[in-house]
């Protein structure tokens, strides 16, 4: 079955800061930005900073569930917020995306997801992408995405797949690292053996 994703989800855009005239107490919330999430989907909750904002700043707070899609610049991905964040949001890179009540026990967020990272989302991305110098998806493109979707075990499987991916992603990315440092540490070793 296909469907649009405005009709089994609602849409928003993230945080938008706002210089207020008027006073306000200072308020921190943590805000998930571009860097804090990769193309395989997974977020990286440790790099995530709290900012301050005013206590007059409205903003889409996140729940379990939610997906996030980054629908500014090049590199274009969409996860789950996978646990309970206290005060926390998206910057306005990001499009948020929250299945309905009555069709969250067809549509899996992980599944949508997955399958907003695959090609033919992608390619449909592509297409409706504007701005010249930083392209973006906007709101009401994402919501005309039209969506598969396949029977509950299907998109279980295919939503565990892709969460494997991005794990899979992050520790070739960790391995290089420590590589890198391995490496660094035997060369400073050998040229300091025979001085």
């Amino acid at each position: 079955m296909k469907v649009r994703l405005d009709e089994i989800a609602d849409v928003q855009s993230g945080y938008i800061e706002r210089k207020s005239k008027k006073s306000a107490e200072p308020k921190y919330i943590s805000i998930i930005q571009l860097r804090d999430l990769n193309v395989n989907g997974t977020i990286n909750y440790d790099n995530v900073k709290q900012q301050e904002i005013s206590s007059n700043d409205r903003y889409p707070r996140l729940y379990p569930g939610d997906v996030i899609f980054a629908a500014k610049g090049s590199k274009r991905s969409a996860g789950v917020i996978d646990r309970e964040l206290k005060e926390a949001t998206v910057s306005n890179h990001y499009l948020l995306v929250r299945i309905r009540d009555d069709f969250k026990d067809r549509v899996l967020p992980g599944y949508l997801a997955f399958y907003m990272r695959q090609k033919p989302a992608m390619d449909y991305f592509d297409r409706c992408a504007s701005g010249s110098h930083i392209p973006f998806v906007s709101a009401a493109a994402l919501k005309e995405l039209e969506v598969e979707i396949p029977m509950a075990e299907k998109q279980k499987k295919l939503a565990e797949l892709g969460e494997l991916i991005g794990r899979e992603y992050e520790l070739d990315r960790k391995l290089g690292e420590l590589k890198k440092v391995y490496y660094k540490n035997s060369v400073e070793r050998l040229m300091k053996v025979g001085k």
